[in-house]
């Protein structure tokens, strides 16, 4: 941890500030993509969807 604080101090604010906003970006990007790629486990029964109606008079 010192040794990125030193590499972190010795920069200048413009390099701090887009040393920041590329770590938010990485961490943003990981955070998606571990979400969207995780596993989702349901126990549910089968589920009955409602048949539609359709309008009679489209079809002759």
């Amino acid at each position: 941890m010192n040794r990125f604080q030193q590499w972190f101090n010795q920069l200048k604010p413009a390099q701090q500030k887009t040393a920041l906003v590329l770590f938010c970006l990485l961490f943003a990007c990981l955070l998606i993509l571990s979400i969207r790629y995780q596993q989702t486990n349901m126990n549910t029964g089968n589920i009955v969807q409602p048949r539609l109606k359709t309008d009679t008079l489209k079809h002759r």
